[in-house]
């Protein structure tokens, strides 16, 4: 399994997908001191399994969709609030992930139900919980929008 943690933060997600048995974790975080801690925890970890990226996850994404089509099993994306980040970054995970693929994702409003937004039509919500003031959800392609790698 490939995963690829975009806003990857404390690294919480990708270090327990690695933990888990993922083959290659890829983390993209565009703070510097973020990116600093990752490094040191992967380092003393020996988590060889992760990669660090320093930028920004909507390039990351849309790069990392044109050079490895199909590449990742699972994408966790867990942007700041209230910045249109999942809208953005989504259509890239389209291309991203393998035919099965799943995104985890967390927002500050339920993707599914009758307040779903329009840009959720291509995506299948699976499994949907909050947590406190967060929502989230496990995400997969519907049928008629599947990318054949």
């Amino acid at each position: 399994v490939a995963c690829l943690d975009l806003f990857a933060g404390s690294g919480a997600l990708g270090f327990e997908a690695a933990s888990r048995g993922a083959r290659r974790v890829v983390m993209v975080e565009n703070s510097s001191p973020a990116v600093r801690q990752l490094e040191a925890n992967r380092d003393k970890l020996k988590a060889d399994a992760i990669a660090i990226l320093r930028g920004d996850a909507l390039a990351a994404a849309q790069n990392a969709a044109q050079r490895e089509p199909g590449c990742y099993s699972l994408v966790f994306i867990d942007p700041p609030y209230h910045q249109g980040w999942l809208e953005k970054v989504l259509p890239a995970c389209m291309t991203l992930l393998t035919p099965s693929g799943l995104v985890y994702a967390e927002a500050e409003f339920p993707l599914d139900g009758d307040d779903a937004p329009a840009w959720m039509q291509d995506w299948e919500v699976v499994r949907a919980d909050k947590a406190g003031m967060v929502f989230y959800h496990l995400l997969q392609r519907k049928s008629s929008a599947r990318i054949e790698a």
